[in-house]
């Protein structure tokens, strides 16, 4: 197998505060992270901007730790239409832990590196083994699973609005992960206006209010969202003006 030259081997640099601050470890003290990672065999992998970190579709075999820097994730679907969803990330992130184990093992997002990034990887048996040693970990992996499976019911059983712009940014909102940093859709206003039930001609009306708001930017096939909430905000109450 060559060895891939691009990725190069780096020392952690304020490791543990940033660590500290992902929910995985939330309520650890410093002396038992130092603890945890002495006992792992932890890899610290940087990537140059514009490198893939992770593919969608590939299966899940580690927990990779951002320490620094921005990525990408991106997801494609291709039914019952084609589009794709770009969300971007800051470090300290974790990428896709609930892939870790269940049913679905497979990352569900291609994830990119926007700037310079810095990753600490643990293998999936590694992760195992934190998991059986320190409970507080385990309860955190607990509460982080159960709150994105809490998240995606509430999702599925959100009643779309009568409004056509309100039913765009609600089919956009089911398919983020939050509503924090750029968002990039590639989708036609056809797709998008199948997807939420209403005409063309309709859906590209109610974009070009959003448009002109300064809310989002569009061409034919892309859009771009730099403040989520403040379109969600726009599409709650554009009406009333």
């Amino acid at each position: 197998m060559s060895k891939n030259t691009n990725i190069v081997r780096v020392q952690p640099d304020s490791m543990y505060e940033k660590l500290l601050r992902l929910p995985l470890f939330q309520g650890l003290r410093v002396e038992d992270l130092n603890n945890l990672l002495e006992k792992l065999r932890v890899q610290f992998v940087h990537y140059k901007a514009g490198q893939t970190i992770m593919r969608q579709g590939l299966p899940c075999t580690k927990l990779i730790f951002i320490l620094s820097g921005e990525i990408r994730s991106t997801q494609k679907i291709t039914e019952p239409f084609k589009y794709s969803v770009s969300e971007t990330f800051q470090g300290p992130y974790l990428i896709e832990p609930s892939c870790l184990f269940g049913r679905y093992t497979d990352h569900m997002y291609t994830h990119h590196s926007v700037t310079e990034v810095t990753t600490l990887q643990i293998t999936k048996q590694e992760a195992l083994d934190v998991l059986f040693e320190f409970p507080l970990i385990r309860l955190n992996h607990i509460n982080m699973v159960s709150a994105r499976a809490q998240i995606m019911q509430h999702k599925a059983w959100t009643i779309p609005p009568n409004d056509v712009l309100q039913r765009a940014v609600c089919f956009i909102r089911t398919r983020l992960e939050n509503t924090i940093g750029t968002k990039r859709i590639q989708i036609s206003l056809r797709s998008l206006g199948l997807g939420v039930n209403s005409s063309h001609v309709t859906m590209a009306e109610k974009i070009k209010l959003a448009e002109d708001a300064g809310l989002i930017y569009h061409d034919k096939t892309t859009m771009v969202i730099e403040d989520f909430n403040k379109l969600e905000e726009f599409a709650e109450t554009y009406n009333n003006k």
